[in-house]
């Protein structure tokens, strides 16, 4: 019995959006020099306001995330994740169940969702995903 083409293809999609980092287009080592990997032992040193200049350094770096704070288990969206950070120049990084204080990670997305505002408008508003930390709250003041 032959295996239709996307049936294939499938197992490939899966592997390449595994653990809520979907996009392909950073290197290993890129992650790891960003603001969100810095952002938890930074903020135990030196507070959240730290996090809105880590993430002042990312979008200078055109290395923006939106921040998640998910469960045990990533929860990856096929293939919307992936379309939204290619349109709209961006990458969602999933802290999982630990990480760092929420107030930090607020004052991160701020400043980010400010950024993509300058950049594309409300446009992104309905690309990206709604489990985004602070989403629904920033909306509420816009």
């Amino acid at each position: 019995m032959k295996i239709p083409k996307f049936i294939a293809a499938f197992p490939l999609l899966l592997s390449l959006s595994a653990f809520g980092q979907g996009n392909a287009s950073l290197t290993d080592v890129q992650p790891a020099q960003t603001g969100p990997a810095q952002m938890f032992f930074a903020s135990m040193v030196a507070g959240c306001g730290v996090a809105d200049s880590l993430a002042k350094l990312d979008i200078k770096k055109q290395m923006p995330f939106l921040l998640l704070k998910g469960g045990i288990a990533s929860v990856v969206h096929v293939p919307t994740d992936s379309l939204a950070e290619q349109k709209f120049q961006f990458h969602y990084y999933d802290f999982g169940c630990s990480g760092p204080d929420e107030a930090c990670v607020l004052g991160y997305n701020q400043r980010i969702f400010e950024y993509l505002t300058s950049k594309y408008g409300k446009r992104w508003l309905k690309a990206v995903r709604r489990d985004v930390v602070g989403l629904k709250e920033w909306k509420r003041t816009q």
